[in-house]
Parts: structure tokens; sequence; C-alpha cells
């Protein structure tokens, strides 16, 4: 329905929008402080609601009916602090106990489209699989071997909830800088991962940061 009333009115935002729905959700960004996003949808007779956005000249122009003014904002289950512009985990109690039930649920309030977590969460996976080797039924308590891997593990994960991330990385169109991805790969019999960063670097390369992108195993 979005993309049959976007189409017949295309301009720079028509492709990127219709790539960013999540069910009824838009998760987007754009470089400037154009409303051109906005009209469009008027256009469209679309008002959308509950728009948010870490600029401020651009929250000022968005009427106050139309307006999330949440400080954080749950985007495909990260949390987005909209003022500060960062982006984390939703602050939970980890469940408690030895179960592979418990195990799971813990290792599923961690899973985010980033893969933030995943060099902590792996350890929680590689040990689900030992356990279920060991042919633990679901609801049955892991071998006691276990238990103090898995007190270690939830431990820091608990301590990862208190963990932000920048959300903005760079201006793409800033011709002052230079981006480059890095990817790195590894694995062992357990296991296999994948982690990208951005480099961003000046022209004069006088100045040079490194980024966290994404994150797989």
């Amino acid at each position: 329905m979005v993309c049959h009333h976007l189409i017949p009115h295309p301009n720079e935002f028509t492709n990127q929008l219709t790539a960013n729905f999540y069910v009824d959700n838009l998760c987007t960004g754009v470089s400037d402080s154009d409303k051109s996003m906005f009209e469009l949808f008027r256009h469209c007779s679309m008002n959308l609601h509950s728009w948010a956005t870490n600029d401020n000249q651009l929250r000022d122009q968005i009427l106050a009916e139309s307006r999330d003014m949440s400080q954080k904002i749950s985007i495909l289950g990260t949390d987005w602090n909209q003022y500060s512009d960062q982006i984390g985990i939703r602050r939970v109690s980890t469940k408690s106990g030895f179960s592979l039930h418990t195990i799971l649920a813990v290792m599923g309030l961690f899973f985010k489209v980033c893969g933030f977590f995943t060099p902590l969460n792996i350890r929680a996976k590689i040990l689900f699989q030992t356990a279920q080797a060991k042919t633990v039924k679901w609801d049955n308590i892991i071998p006691k071997n276990l238990h103090e891997e898995w007190t270690e593990i939830r431990s820091d994960l608990q301590q990862a909830l208190f963990l932000k991330f920048d959300h903005f990385i760079s201006d793409q169109h800033d011709a002052e800088k230079i981006f480059e991805l890095h990817i790195f790969a590894d694995a062992s019999k357990n296991t296999i991962a994948a982690i990208a960063y951005i480099c961003v670097i000046n022209c004069d390369f006088t100045d040079l940061s490194i980024h966290f992108l994404l994150s797989r195993a």
C-alpha cells in the first residue's frame, strides 16, 4: 500500500522510504533537515505520526501532535535515545536458574539486529550447545560443571545492559573524509564469526576514527 502511493510521486526519498518500512514503522535517515519527506507523505494523504529525530531543528518543525517526545524509543528491539543519539538495550532483569529454558530466554534478550553483544552472546550459545549435547531436557538443570560458567556469562550480560553506542558515525557526503570498510572473520570447531568496522579518515590523514558497524556469529 505504501509503495502504491509513493512510487507515482518519485523524489530523492522514494526508494529510500519504500526500502525502510518495517511493518507499520519507518526507520531511515537523511543528511540534512529538509522537510521534503514530510511533504511527500502529505501529498499522498498519509500523515504519519510519532515522528522522532536526532535533529533539534527538524524536531521543532514537526507538529506537536505528530511528534514522539519520548526520550527512549524502541526500534527493531533496540532502544534509541533521540536526544543523545545513542542506542543500547532495554534494561531488564536477566532470569536466574540453570535450565536450557532459562539460558535461551536470556540469550533472546541480547539478540540485536547489529550484533552489538555477539562477543558475549556467543559464549552463551556454545554453553547451550554443550548442555544440549549432554541430552539435557528443556526444563532440567544443566550439569553442575556448567553452573559456574553460566553464572559468569549471565553476570557479563547483565553488565552489558549499561553499554551505549553512538548512532551517528559520519556524514557520508563529507568530501573531506575517506571511508573504509574493514571486515574480520574467524572460526573454531564451535562457531564462526565475522565483524565489520567503518574507518573514517580525514583526507589530509590528520585524524582517524574506527566505529563498530555489524557482527554475526
